[in-house]
C-alpha cells in the first residue's frame, strides 16, 4: 500500500503518547483496554475533542474508539457542537475501509476550527482509508460477442473503473487512431465528416485536437449525402465553436478527431457505453477480466470533498486533511455545454457579449472554494473526471503538501482557474475585490501523474490567476500535455499575478498526447516571479496539432512574460533541442542566466538535480520507487511524432562501444498502449539472435517509460560489433515513435541510424530511432 509508511509518520505525530500507554497495558487479553485518544508527542493535553469513524461504527455512537460513528457526517455534526470557541485542536479518526459516498461531503463555515485552531481529519495508522465517489456494479448479462450489461439507474455514466483501472468510452477509430473531418461550415455552424467514420451512429460526441486546445462536441443529429455526413451539433456548442475568438487558425478539414460515447462503437475490449433512456450500461471486458468477481465502479460524484465558505469575505477556514484517499468524480458538464475549451482545461460554459464567451474549469476531487488555512497532506488523489484537486476561487494562506495525485481526466492540481464564466461581475485580471482571489498558497512536494487522461490538453499541476504562489520540489511526470502551466493573459500588462515561485521542481515525460507546450509555461507580466533551479526532461509532442512546428520546449516563455527570473534550470532531451528556452512575445525585462542544456553542450549540475522533486520524508509518495532504474543505460529520449500508420518492424541500428551481457529488451510506453510485441536484435549480418514479448498493458514499466521482458537466456554484445534492434508494430495499432525521434544512450552504445523493414533498412543519422527499443543488461554491466 502506497500511503502505508507515509500514514505512520501522520499519525505518531497525533497518537504516539497513547501508543505507548496501549503498549504498556497491552493489546491482547486486555478486558479493560483504555480509550484511545491521540496526543501529541510533547504535549499530552493537545487536543480538545477526538473523535472516530469506522465503516462498522453506528452514527448512535459517541464516536470513541470503541464506539465510533459510522459515517464522517455524524462526526461533523458532534464538532459542531463543540468547535465554536476552540481552545486546541479536534481530531476525527477515520478506521479502515471504503466509505462509499451518496453526496459530497461538505464543510462550510460551521465545521471550520476557530480561534486559530484547526478541525482535522486523518487515518488511522497504518490503515487505508478510502473517500469513494463512485458506485459498485454487479449483476451482469452476456448480452453475446464478449459485451456484456447491467442495469444501472443514473443521469451519466462517462467514467469507469474495472479493477482500479480506466475503462474507454466507446469510440471510433480505437486505440489512439484517429480519422480526419472533411469541411467546417462556418455559415452553417457545421461540420462534415466521412460517413463511413460514423458506423451508422446519429448521437454521438466528436472530439476534435487542435493546436493547443481540444474540443468535444454534442451530435444532435446526422444527415447523410453520400459519402459525407453532415452533423448537426447541439444549439450551444454550434454557438461556442464558430464565435469564439483567437481560434479561427486552429480549424482546418482534415482536421485529427475521433467520434465516441454511442453503441455503434463498442467493439474494442475494455470500451463501455452507457443508454441513459434504457438503464443499461454496456462493457465489453478485456483479456483476464471476469465481471463475476471484478471491482467495477462507475464515478457519480461530482466532488467527494467540498470546502466551501459562505461568501468570499465569509471563509472557511482551518481545516486539515491528512494521509487519506480521495477517490472516483465524474463531470457532468459535458452533458450541458460539450467541452469548447480555451486553454488547458478551460471550457465555455456561456457567452459574455459578442464573441466573448464565460468559461470554468473541470470541478476538483477535492474542491476549495472561498476557504483559509486549509491543509491538505499525504492524501492520495485519483481516478478523477475532473480535475484532482481544485482551488477553485477566494482560497488564501492554504497549502497541498505531500500529495500523490493520479489519474485525473483534467488537470491534477488547478489554482485560481480564468473563471469568469462564473464569477461575471468582476475583472479577474484586476479584481477589485481581492477576497475573491488565490493567494499565499503552497504546493510542495507533491507527485502528479497521468493528468490530462481525457481532456489531453489538460497541463498536470496549473496556477491560472494566483499570486503569492509557491510550486516548490514537486514532481511532475507521465502526462499529455504542459508539465506546469503558470499565469494567464498574453499580456506586459501588470495584472493581479506577482511574486509566484516556481523552483526545484523535477519535470518530465511530458508532452504525450499533445504539442505547443512546454515542461514548465509561463504566460503574462508576474513582478519578482521566478522559474528556478528546475529538472526538466524527456520533453516531447505528437503532432496532434495543426502545425508540425507547433513546439515542445524545456521552457516556454510565451505572451507577455516579463519581471521574472529564469535561472539554474537543468534541461534534457525536450524535444526543442536547438535552443534552451523558447520566447513567444515575451518581454525585455527578463533575467535568464546560468541555465543549462544537456543537448547544448552543458554538463547538468548533478547538485541541483538531486534537490529537485520531492525530499525527505515525504519521497514515501513516489509510486516507482521500486521500478527497475536503467537511466545509466538509457540516458534520454526525445520524441517526435507519434504513427501506426504502417505495420511491420521498426526500431535502430546500435554500435557497441563495449562489450555487454544483455538480459532482454524493452519497447517505450506511449498512452493507450495495450498490446504485445516481438522485439528482436540481428547482428550485423541480419540474422536473428534473440527475441522477447513485451505486454504493453502491464504497468511494470522502468522509471525511463519502458517495459521490458526477458530473453530465454542472455546473449554478449561484443565491442566493435553492430546491431539492429527492432519492434513488431501494427498499422492501426499501439502507437509508436516515429523516426524523427532520438534516442541517447550510455557510451557502452552509439545509436547510428533508424532501421525498419524485414530487410532491416538503415539510413544513418546519429541518435534516431523508430518505436523506442530499451536495452537490459546484466546487473555487472550496468
Amino acid at each position: 500500500m502506497l500511503l502505508k509508511n507515509t500514514k505512520v509518520r501522520i499519525t505518531w505525530k497525533f497518537i504516539g503518547l497513547m501508543l505507548i500507554s496501549l503498549f504498556i497495558f497491552g493489546l491482547s487479553g486486555c478486558a479493560d483496554k483504555p480509550t484511545f485518544v491521540p496526543k501529541e508527542l510533547e504535549d499530552a493535553d493537545s487536543y480538545m475533542s477526538v473523535f472516530y469513524v469506522s465503516p462498522s461504527g453506528d452514527d448512535a455512537n459517541l464516536g470513541s474508539y470503541d464506539a465510533p460513528f459510522k459515517t464522517v457526517a455524524k462526526a461533523q455534526e458532534a464538532i459542531r457542537a463543540v468547535n465554536q470557541n476552540m481552545t486546541s485542536d479536534i481530531a476525527v479518526v477515520l478506521r479502515e475501509g471504503t466509505y462509499s459516498l451518496s453526496s459530497s461531503l461538505k464543510f462550510t463555515n460551521v465545521d471550520g476550527g476557530t480561534n486559530g485552531h484547526n478541525v482535522k481529519y486523518m487515518a488511522y495508522p497504518d490503515e487505508e482509508v478510502n473517500l469513494s465517489g463512485g458506485v459498485k456494479l454487479g449483476n451482469w448479462k452476456n448480452e453475446g460477442n464478449n459485451i456484456y450489461s447491467t442495469s444501472v439507474s443514473a443521469g451519466f455514466i462517462r467514467n469507469l473503473y474495472v479493477n482500479g483501472e480506466r475503462a474507454t468510452l466507446a469510440r471510433y477509430p480505437n486505440g489512439n487512431t484517429y480519422a480526419t473531418a472533411n469541411e467546417w461550415d462556418y455559415e452553417n455552424r457545421i461540420i462534415r465528416v466521412y460517413k463511413d467514420d460514423l458506423h451508422g451512429a446519429t448521437d454521438f460526441e466528436m472530439v476534435m485536437y487542435m493546436e493547443w486546445s481540444e474540443s468535444l462536441v454534442n451530435v444532435d443529429s446526422v444527415s447523410i449525402d453520400g459519402d459525407i455526413a453532415t452533423l448537426n451539433l447541439a444549439p450551444w456548442e454550434a454557438e461556442a465553436m464558430f464565435i469564439r475568438r483567437w481560434h479561427e487558425f486552429q480549424y482546418r478539414d482534415d482536421m485529427f478527431c475521433y467520434f465516441q460515447n454511442a453503441i455503434e462503437f463498442l467493439d474494442n475490449p475494455g470500451e463501455f457505453y452507457y443508454d441513459k433512456p434504457a438503464g443499461k450500461l454496456y462493457y465489453m471486458p478485456r483479456e483476464g477480466e471476469n465481471l463475476n468477481t471484478a471491482e467495477v465502479i462507475a464515478p457519480a460524484l461530482t466532488n467527494v470533498i467540498r470546502i466551501e465558505g459562505t461568501s468570499s469575505d465569509e471563509k472557511v477556514s482551518n481545516l486539515a486533511f491528512e494521509g487519506l484517499t480521495v477517490e472516483y468524480s465524474a463531470f457532468s458538464d459535458i452533458v450541458d455545454y460539450g467541452f469548447i475549451e480555451l486553454q488547458t482545461g478551460h471550457y465555455a460554459m456561456n457567452r459574455l457579449s459578442g464573441a466573448s464567451l464565460g468559461h470554468d474549469v473541470p470541478k476538483g476531487l477535492v474542491q476549495v472554494e472561498n476557504a483559509e488555512y486549509i491543509s491538505l497532506e499525504y492524501l492520495t488523489i485519483r481516478h478523477s473526471g475532473g480535475t484532482g484537486i481544485n482551488f477553485h476561487s477566494g482560497v488564501r494562506h492554504s497549502s497541498i503538501r505531500g500529495c500523490r495525485v493520479d489519474d485525473t481526466s483534467a488537470s491534477g492540481i488547478i489554482i485560481a482557474p480564468f473563471i469568469d464564466g462564473v464569477i461575471t461581475n468582476q475583472n479577474l485580471y484586476l479584481p477589485i475585490d481581492d477576497d475573491i482571489t488565490c493567494n499565499h498558497i503552497t504546493i510542495s512536494n507533491n507527485y502528479i501523474t497521468q493528468a490530462g487522461v481525457e481532456f489531453h490538453r489538460s497541463a498536470a499541476l496549473v496556477n491560472v490567476l494566483g499570486y503569492q504562489i509557491e510550486i516548490a520540489n514537486n514532481e511532475v511526470a507521465y502526462s499529455n500535455y504542459t508539465g506546469i502551466s503558470n499565469g494567464w493573459g498574453w499580456s506586459l500588462n501588470e495584472y493581479v499575478l506577482k511574486d509566484n515561485i516556481i523552483t526545484r521542481n523535477h519535470v518530465h515525460h511530458i508532452g504525450m498526447m499533445g504539442n505547443d507546450l512546454g515542461g514548465i509555461y509561463n504566460l503574462n507580466n508576474q513582478p519578482r516571479s521566478e522559474i528556478t533551479y528546475n529538472y526538466i526532461h524527456e520533453i516531447g509532442k505528437t503532432g496532434m496539432g495543426l502545425s508540425p512546428l507547433a513546439p515542445a520546449d524545456g521552457i516556454y516563455l510565451d505572451e507577455g512574460t516579463n519581471n521574472m527570473v529564469v535561472s539554474h534550470n537543468q534541461i534534457a532531451y525536450a524535444n526543442e533541442n536547438t535552443r534552451l528556452i523558447l520566447y513567444h512575445g515575451a518581454g525585455e525585462d527578463i533575467v535568464e542566466e546560468n541555465n543549462k542544456g544537456i543537448l547544448q553542450g552543458d554538463t547538468l549540475d548533478q547538485e541541483i538535480i538531486a534537490a529537485a522533486g520531492v525530499q525527505g520524508e515525504y519521497r514515501t509518495i513516489l509510486e516507482y520507487l521500486d521500478r527497475q532504474d536503467n537511466s545509466d543505460i538509457v540516458l534520454g529520449i526525445v520524441y517526435g511524432n507519434m504513427v501506426n500508420d504502417e505495420a511491420g518492424l521498426f526500431g535502430y541500428k546500435m554500435k557497441v562501444n563495449e562489450t555487454a551481457v544483455l538480459e532482454g529488451l524493452g519497447r517505450y510506453y506511449l498512452p493507450g498502449n495495450h498490446q504485445e510485441h516481438t522485439l528482436t536484435i540481428y547482428n550485423e549480418n541480419k540474422e536473428k539472435i534473440a527475441s522477447c514479448v513485451v505486454n504493453m498493458a502491464t504497468d511494470d514499466k522502468d522509471m525511463q517509460n519502458f517495459v521490458y521482458a526477458d530473453f530465454k537466456e542472455p546473449i554478449t554484445l561484443t565491442e566493435g560489433e553492430e546491431y539492429y534492434l527492432v519492434s513488431e508494430e501494427f498499422e492501426d495499432g499501439d502507437w509508436y515513435l516515429s523516426n524523427s525521434s532520438q534516442m541517447y544512450l550510455s557510451e557502452k552504445f552509439s545509436v547510428i541510424g533508424i532501421a525498419r523493414g524485414e530487410n532491416l533498412t538503415s539510413v544513418r543519422n546519429l541518435n534516431s530511432v523508430f518505436v523506442g527499443i530499451g536495452l537490459k543488461l546484466a546487473s555487472s554491466d550496468q
